[in-house]
């Protein structure tokens, strides 16, 4: 009887171990790629919080369009000419960027500018591929951004899918300027 139940809490104990193991041999696979999504969003989530919170600065919007918005902000002491734009070439192929520009009010936009949100799937200039979405087009008082960036980070470890963030600008300080 001894031997009979020595066998048998030897074998339930095989099992348990086995499965115990298989479940930490999974876990340690999908690690990687759960860092990727975290380190993804972050990165993202900061960005567009960056963006949007200077754009809620502006008193006046210079233009807008699905995938750009050109304001002048109130910037401490001065004030600047600020522009996204987020149909930009990332470095990452087949992406695109959102992309800061900043000059004086009244003057002409640099070249180049600050990347500010990398990797993002949408900054078409399409009605799917849009980012920025103004209640009215010429002077919108609400914007909503979207932002839709891969799971997967720069290293390539992650999952397939996507991670989209929204955000919205309420314009509040139009025509203060």
């Amino acid at each position: 009887s001894m031997l009979i139940e020595l066998i048998v809490v030897s074998s339930l104990l095989t099992v348990v171990l086995g499965a115990t193991f298989a479940i930490m041999t999974t876990t340690a696979r999908r690690a990687p790629a759960e860092h990727e999504r975290a380190q993804s969003i972050r990165e993202a989530q900061a960005s567009l919080h960056r963006m949007t919170r200077e754009l809620r600065q502006a008193y006046e919007v210079n233009s807008t369009s699905y995938v750009r918005m050109d304001v002048n902000v109130h910037n401490g002491a001065s004030n600047r000419r600020v522009a996204y734009d987020c149909g930009v070439a990332s470095v990452t192929a087949g992406l695109r960027a959102c992309v800061r520009y900043e000059a004086a009010v009244g003057a002409a936009l640099p070249a180049s500018g600050e990347v500010v949100i990398d990797r993002l799937r949408n900054g078409l200039v399409t009605e799917a591929g849009r980012v920025f979405f103004p209640d009215d087009p010429l002077q919108p008082k609400f914007v909503r951004a979207k932002v839709d960036v891969p799971a997967k980070g720069a290293e390539a470890k992650g999952y397939g899918h996507s991670v989209v963030l929204d955000d919205g600008i309420y314009l509040r300080n139009q025509n203060l300027g």
